[in-house]
């Protein structure tokens, strides 16, 4: 947001810039979502831009009425799937509006943090970040190698997984741990 000035006048005309290169070097055509916030990008994406002229769409906190609460079938909407859409079904709620509109509390009693999570949705809030950091919660370890030709013989393809294998239980062995699947 802050950088935009360097690159174009609008988010639209910046989101047309990035499309137009994609398509320059790849020939593949894109599309982008934008929103203030990842949420509304991402369903502006999945929802207006995948289906525009443009490739483009713009969602802004004034749409939420109009085109996020018109989403329907519930399961439709990003972070709902059909069970969860059968459960707010049994609570009376058949639509994002209704979703929306509704008591957190019901929600977050019959759904916990998910709860309060989809309500915020709903209404178009949402407090991720792409800048925060994602540190994993667990450490995998994997090795790779590029092969100059294709391997049919049974013999040699053993030799090449055992030098795989044996380069990651190194790995492991260096770091103390073991595996588990």
């Amino acid at each position: 947001t802050a950088s935009l000035h360097l690159f174009a006048r609008t988010p639209k005309e910046l989101a047309r810039k990035i499309i137009n290169e994609i398509y320059r070097k790849t020939r593949l055509t894109a599309t982008a979502g934008i929103g203030p916030n990842l949420l509304l990008a991402k369903v502006s994406l999945d929802h207006e831009a995948k289906n525009s002229t443009t490739g483009v769409a713009y969602w802004r906190y004034e749409d939420i009425p109009f085109k996020l609460w018109s989403i329907h079938p519930m399961k439709d909407f990003w972070g709902i799937s059909s069970a969860t859409e059968r459960r707010l079904n049994r609570l009376g709620i058949h639509s994002i509006k209704e979703l929306a509109l509704s008591s957190v509390e019901m929600i977050r009693k019959e759904f916990g943090v998910l709860g309060e999570e989809i309500h915020q949705h709903a209404n178009g809030i949402d407090f991720s970040r792409i800048s925060e950091v994602y540190i994993p919660s667990s450490r995998s370890f994997g090795k790779s190698q590029i092969l100059f030709r294709d391997y049919t013989n049974r013999k040699e393809v053993e030799l090449l997984l055992l030098e795989l294998l044996d380069d990651v239980c190194f790995r492991l062995r260096m770091h103390q741990v073991v595996a588990q699947t």
